[in-house]
């Protein structure tokens, strides 16, 4: 008589997942899309035949297809084990492609349905961009703006006539140089000492330069400072996706290692790009909350220009109305880079002239 087999009785453990479903972090990604870029370059086609042991045609240059870059990313260890991550791979090739980063080549190999596309690296960048990597802020998104522009967003300390503590933001914008709003620096002693990317960076008073009309300001810094490279400025215009980078006063908030307060970013849109107001330059409108503390915080689109600087305005009334949701307000980039020529520093604002 056969003997039945025993069934377990205990709880099995499941096996585990082949592919990793959580996202890549910000710096894997970025690595990904400039190795993914220059893979499939018409210009380095022979090289990265020669990479993955492909033999290249000898007749003309043929798109790579997705299965070729994941060979490329086994072969150079990019990543660890890229088959677990083919979701995320994938997901990055389609918004490269998306952002004209790409040329997606149709009737090209699809054998592999998991990456079943082919491509070109065809894009241009500007000479100013290509000094860093912004122009990848349309594909990566606004965690990778975050990490790319952070470190040049300061805090300016200082004291009112009153004594009270009082601080505003700025931007590196060169070594040597920190834009922000005049009215910063003019309604505060600023502290003879700041605390600047990790450091104690001595600031003397006549370092400060103001704009006789505009609210601009430029602090001159004896030490360098980290600069974003290919960071560029561009005039902002309507339904333009920005993001609001400054250091808000947060009640009740601990400050961080450096005893600044939290860095704070927020999305939203130009809702009008050029806005005449009394008693100053034009100015242009967004929907992301400033509060006070973002003055001279920098204003940058989603494709990673800079395209304003927070200031402040009142908010507006109709008659005797309660106040209504306030508009806020940044100086578009051009009045910026105008004002800072101006003030003949010896400095210029890098702005975009797509060269």
């Amino acid at each position: 008589m056969a003997r039945r087999r025993s069934r377990p009785t205990g709880p099995t453990e499941p096996c585990e997942r082949y592919v990793r479903l959580a996202p890549l972090d910000v710096e894997q990604e970025m690595a990904l899309a400039l190795s993914a870029r220059a893979f499939f370059s018409p210009s380095n086609y022979q090289k990265s035949c020669q990479t993955i042991g492909k033999v290249p045609s000898s007749r003309s240059i043929l798109p790579l297809s997705g299965l070729d870059f994941m060979e490329f990313l086994k072969a150079t260890e990019l990543i660890e084990n890229p088959d677990r991550y083919i979701y995320q791979v994938r997901h990055l090739l389609e918004r490269m492609t998306a952002n004209n980063i790409l040329v997606e080549v149709s009737g090209a190999d699809s054998s592999y349905v998991m990456m079943p596309k082919s491509y070109y690296a065809l894009s241009e960048i500007s000479t100013i961009r290509s000094a860093g990597t912004l122009w990848l802020g349309k594909t990566l998104g606004g965690r990778f703006l975050h990490r790319q522009i952070s470190p040049a967003i300061v805090q300016i300390a200082g004291k009112n006539a009153e004594g009270e503590a009082r601080a505003g933001s700025g931007l590196v914008f060169d070594p040597h140089h920190i834009l922000t709003c005049r009215h910063v620096v003019s309604e505060m002693q600023v502290d003879q000492t700041q605390s600047f990317q990790g450091r104690e960076i001595a600031i003397d008073a006549k370092a400060i330069a103001e704009h006789e009309a505009l609210d601009v300001a430029v602090l001159h810094v004896p030490e360098p400072l980290h600069a974003v490279a290919g960071l560029a400025f561009l005039e902002p215009f309507v339904t333009q996706t920005v993001y609001t980078f400054g250091y808000p006063r947060i009640p009740c908030a601990l400050p961080t290692e450096d005893g600044n307060s939290p860095l704070v970013v927020q999305r939203g849109e130009v809702t009008a790009s050029a806005v005449s107001m009394i008693g100053t330059a034009d100015l242009f409108l967004y929907s992301a909350i400033a509060r006070p503390g973002n003055s001279g915080g920098a204003l940058v689109s989603d494709e990673g220009y800079v395209v304003g600087m927070a200031t402040d305005l009142t908010e507006g009334q109709y008659c005797d109305v309660s106040p209504f949701s306030p508009h806020y307000a940044g100086i578009p980039a051009q009045v910026i880079s105008r004002a800072v020529d101006e003030m003949d520093l010896g400095v210029q604002v890098p702005y975009e002239t797509f060269d």
